[in-house]
């Protein structure tokens, strides 16, 4: 049986409903938000879009678009919502 190998990383295990679904990119004007089955979709942030896709998935995800907008301080986006 072979041994089991020693791993170095430092990081703790962090649960799917803890990650981050939305990222900001080029200091806040697009986003990457990744949906329920781990899609990534780069838009702009004032896009309809966006707010469309943002609606969606915080229903399908009981609320983790809204957090992760909150996080960000993105109140005129989670306003919309």
């Amino acid at each position: 049986m072979a041994r089991p190998r020693l791993s170095s990383k430092e990081t703790k295990f962090q649960p799917s409903r803890e990650s981050a679904r939305i990222l900001s990119l080029n200091g806040g004007q697009h986003a990457y938000l990744f949906d329920d089955k781990g899609k990534k979709h780069h838009l702009e942030r004032n896009s309809e879009e966006f707010l469309t896709l943002c609606q969606e998935q915080n229903a399908l995800l009981d609320g983790l678009i809204a957090r992760d907008l909150e996080r960000l301080g993105w109140d005129d986006v989670l306003a919309k919502l």
